[in-house]
C-alpha cells in the first residue's frame, strides 16, 4: 500500500467519523433543547402554584399543587444540569481531540523532513553532529560548550604564558 493510499483511506475514515460526530452532535442539542423546555415549563408551572393554599380533600388528605410542582422540577432540573454538564464537557473533549490529531500530524511531518534530510546527506556523522549543537531537540542533556579560540580573551596571565596574539 503507497503512502498516498493510507493518507486517502485516513481522509475517508475522518470524514465518516465527522459526520457521525455531527449526528451525535446534533441529537444532543436536541434532547438539550427538549430538557431545557421542560425544566422552563416546570419553573412557571412551580411559579404558578406558589400563591395557593393548600386543601383538604373529602378524605382528609392535605393537596398541595405547590409542593408537586416543585417535587417535580427537583427531578428535572437535574437532569438538565446533567445534560449541561455533559454538553460543554464534550465540547472541550473534541476540541482536545482536534488539537491531538493536528499536532499529530505536524509531528508526523516533522519527522519526515528529519528523515529527508539525514536521508539527502552526505554527511557520515551528521546525526552526531545535530545531538551535539541541539541536545535538547534530542533529550539529552546540555553540554557545556568549550570556549573558541576565537571567544579566549586576552589576560596579562595568557600572554606571560606564552599565549600568541
Amino acid at each position: 500500500m503507497t503512502p498516498d493510499a493510507g493518507v486517502r483511506r485516513s481522509l475517508v475514515v475522518q470524514h465518516q467519523g465527522g459526520a457521525m460526530e455531527k449526528a451525535a452532535m446534533y441529537i444532543r442539542a436536541v434532547l438539550t433543547g427538549i430538557l431545557f423546555l421542560i425544566t422552563t415549563y416546570w419553573l412557571l408551572e412551580v411559579a404558578g402554584q406558589i400563591s395557593t393554599v393548600p386543601t383538604r380533600d373529602s378524605e382528609g388528605h392535605v393537596l398541595d399543587t405547590y409542593q408537586r410542582a416543585k417535587d417535580v422540577l427537583l427531578v428535572v432540573l437535574p437532569l438538565l444540569t446533567t445534560t449541561l454538564g455533559y454538553w460543554f464537557g464534550a465540547a472541550g473533549r473534541e476540541n482536545a481531540e482536534a488539537k491531538a490529531v493536528q499536532a499529530m500530524g505536524e509531528a508526523r511531518r516533522t519527522q519526515q523532513k528529519l528523515e529527508g534530510v539525514l536521508g539527502s546527506s552526505r554527511e557520515q556523522d551528521l546525526l552526531s553532529k545535530a545531538q551535539a549543537l541541539y541536545p535538547d531537540a534530542f533529550g539529552l542533556p546540555r553540554q557545556p560548550n568549550p570556549p573558541r579560540q576565537s571567544d579566549v580573551r586576552r589576560t596579562p596571565e595568557g600572554a606571560a604564558a606564552g599565549a600568541s596574539p
